[in-house]
């Protein structure tokens, strides 16, 4: 998506063209209904560099077994032993941690 505005030397925020002012206000509202009315401007920055970075994975929601997600950690395990970088020890992490939310999840709707 092309940016609609610029930063000036002297910290004015202006609209590149005076046509756009409108559309700049639409795509605002726009991110504003994407991401609610508490976010965290930090945070999502951190989020979008993650995800420049090749660093930002998406797991899927719920609806596995148990033995989808010990498959899914075996496999992230053994693309580390293979190709053992930073990305590939993000993705085993994040499968593991992922595991484990939803097992705490579980637990935490049995008690109820």
């Amino acid at each position: 998506m092309k940016r609609l505005t610029e930063r000036l030397g002297n910290k004015v925020i202006n609209v590149k063209y005076a046509s756009q002012h409108e559309t700049a206000i639409h795509r605002l509202a726009a991110i504003e209904d994407i991401l609610g009315d508490d976010y965290d401007l930090d945070r999502l920055r951190e989020l979008a560099q993650a995800d420049r970075e090749g660093r930002c994975v998406v797991l899927p929601a719920g609806g596995f077994s148990d033995q989808d997600g010990e498959n899914a950690l075996k496999s992230a395990m053994n693309t580390c032993y293979y190709h053992n970088n930073p990305v590939t020890r993000f993705i085993a992490d994040a499968v593991a941690e992922k595991m484990i939310r939803s097992e705490a999840a579980l637990k935490e709707r049995e008690k109820e």
